[in-house]
C-alpha cells in the first residue's frame, strides 16, 4: 500500500520540475477522459513562471537557436509534438549537456 501511495503522490503532488496530474487522474476511465495533455502542446515543459537562464553577458553566441519545433506521427495517426518553440543560445569555452526524460525530444 506505500508504494502505491507513494506514486500516486508522486504524481499529484506539484513540484519544482514536470507537471502534476488531477488528484482523481485515476478515475478518468469513469468519465471516458483521455491524458491528452502528456503529448500534446499545452505540457510542452516550459516553466509556467517563465523562469530562464539569463544570457551570458559580454559572449556572442556560436549557436543560436530560435522556434524550433518537432512533430512525429504516432502509428495511430496522433500527432505528437516532441520540441515545441525551443529557444537557446550556445557559447563558446562552456560545456552543455540536454536533459529530459524518455520521449523528451533530446534526439531530435
Amino acid at each position: 500500500i506505500y508504494v502505491l501511495l507513494t506514486l500516486y503522490l508522486d504524481a499529484v503532488v506539484p513540484s519544482e520540475w514536470g507537471t502534476h496530474k488531477h488528484p482523481c487522474f485515476c478515475f478518468s476511465w469513469l468519465w471516458g477522459e483521455k491524458d491528452t495533455k502528456a503529448q500534446g502542446e499545452d505540457n510542452d515543459g516550459r516553466d509556467a513562471k517563465g523562469a530562464f537562464e539569463p544570457e551570458t553577458p559580454g559572449k556572442k553566441p556560436a549557436v543560436e537557436i530560435r522556434g524550433m519545433r518537432k512533430e512525429f506521427t504516432l502509428p495511430t495517426g496522433q500527432r505528437m509534438v516532441a520540441v515545441n518553440d525551443l529557444n537557446f543560445n550556445m557559447y563558446e569555452d562552456q560545456v552543455y549537456a540536454l536533459l529530459g526524460h524518455n520521449g523528451a525530444g533530446k534526439t531530435t
